[in-house]
């Protein structure tokens, strides 16, 4: 499996483990991450460790804006959990002045900037982990589309390697910050479900087994996922434990949620219990 489920592992990986460093396509083109901890990258790509909590959610609050300056207001909402205290813009200027400090230590002057709508930091094409996230899957969705699976594969696979643990991982306490962290994270959900698609396609059945196995496990409800396993697991002939896992997941939603598999799982059982390889032969290109 060439260049193998590294996207699949890192996405398992536990959050408890996340890496220290950003990946960079492109050795010190990414100066700011929050595919994990927040991180500021200096020129030669080294982590500087923002030192305060404050700082690292003004750095996400403002990186995770779209471009769009945020006001003192929203600012100190998103410090203080939307209950800042009575010195919450004294205590907001020096929050800036100590980040603007620490932007010029790693190479980075005069990207924090206030004006009549409120502050930006400026952060140009490529330099958040989070776009190049986005930008190597749009490629991995286009070679897909090309039928150029391999392209697609590596794409995928470079895509998830940006990731060092969850969204936000260090600045989840501000509960402004949640949306953010949860759209980055369906995000990462939705190129793992594309990878995974991808492997399957391209024949590497038993090799994503352990890793689906992991993904379900910590997905649950997630029903595509589970169609990979089952696809997996049946183009590796193992029928039997294919069915099995179908039945899993149908209690699973049953108890928790108190609905039934959807369409698209029940057209995949249907397929396996029938040995319909021709209905399956498009998602297994290179099946048993």
């Amino acid at each position: 499996m060439n260049p193998g489920p590294v996207g699949v592992r890192r996405a398992v990986r536990p959050s408890g483990q996340p890496d220290t460093a950003v990946k960079n396509a492109e050795p010190g083109f990414v100066r700011f991450g929050v595919l994990g901890p927040v991180v500021v990258m200096a020129a030669d790509g080294e982590c500087m460790p923002l030192p305060a909590q404050k700082m690292r959610i003004l750095v996400a609050a403002l990186v995770t804006s779209g471009g769009r300056p945020l006001s003192a207001d929203h600012l100190t909402d998103a410090l203080w959990n939307g209950d800042p205290p009575a010195s919450a813009h004294k205590n907001l200027h020096q929050y800036v002045h100590r980040l603007r400090a620490h932007l010029a230590r790693c190479g980075l002057t005069e990207r924090l900037v206030r004006g009549p709508s409120g502050y930006l930091l400026r952060v140009y094409p490529g330099e958040l982990d989070a776009d190049r996230f986005h930008t190597l899957a749009g490629e991995g969705r286009a070679a897909r589309a090309r039928g150029e699976l391999g392209s697609a594969e590596h794409a995928f696979a470079d895509a998830l390697s940006m990731w060092r643990g969850d969204a936000l991982a260090d600045v989840r306490s501000s509960m402004m910050l949640s949306d953010a962290a949860h759209g980055l994270t369906e995000s990462r959900l939705g190129v793992i479900e594309e990878y995974v698609d991808v492997e399957l396609r391209m024949g590497h059945h038993t090799l994503v087994i352990p890793e689906l196995a992991q993904l379900v496990m910590a997905h649950p409800f997630r029903e595509r996922m589970r169609e990979f396993q089952m696809l997996a697991l049946y183009a590796s002939g193992r029928k039997a434990d294919a069915l099995a896992a179908y039945q899993e997941c149908r209690l699973v939603l049953a108890r928790e949620l108190g609905i039934d598999p959807g369409p698209a799982l029940n057209a995949v059982l249907a397929a396996i219990m029938g040995n319909d390889d021709r209905e399956l032969a498009p998602r297994l290109s290179r099946s048993r």
